[in-house]
């Protein structure tokens, strides 16, 4: 079980590099069902927010927040309270934890969830969460 971080499929989508590959084979064995996948809703925002300013195409953003969505096997975990609450104590006990990122840990750990796929490097270091980058 693994929790996919907004950066994987922003370079599944921008980039033709190494990186690009690894996110788009996580992905496809997500689709495929051979693994089991968590992203928070605020992943959507991430993603299409990055896409747009990237690209200048808004269209082409929403067209890949869509197919996200779309992905067999890949479940969103909702923001909510609890979440948000959960983020606020990450970031008073992590001082370098931006707010994002204290949301993201939140729900790998809401949902027990104990592997983050992800570039970031912020990720490093969190008790009961593992990062696998994509180099």
């Amino acid at each position: 079980m693994i929790y996919i971080d907004s950066n994987v499929f922003i370079f599944a989508a921008l980039t033709d590099d190494e990186r690009a590959e690894k996110a788009k084979e996580i992905l496809t064995r997500v689709i495929l069902g051979k693994t089991q996948a968590y992203t928070s809703a605020i992943t959507i925002d991430e993603v299409t927010w990055v896409i747009w300013k990237e690209t200048k195409d808004k269209e082409f953003a929403i067209k890949e927040s869509l197919r996200i969505l779309q992905f067999s096997n890949l479940h969103i975990i909702p923001v909510d309270e609890k979440i948000l609450y959960e983020s606020l104590d990450i970031m008073k006990s992590l001082k370098n934890i931006k707010p994002r990122d204290a949301i993201h840990i939140a729900s790998c750990f809401h949902k027990k969830i104990p592997i983050i796929v992800s570039d970031d490097s912020d990720f490093d270091n969190i008790q009961g969460l593992k990062r696998l980058p994509l180099d």
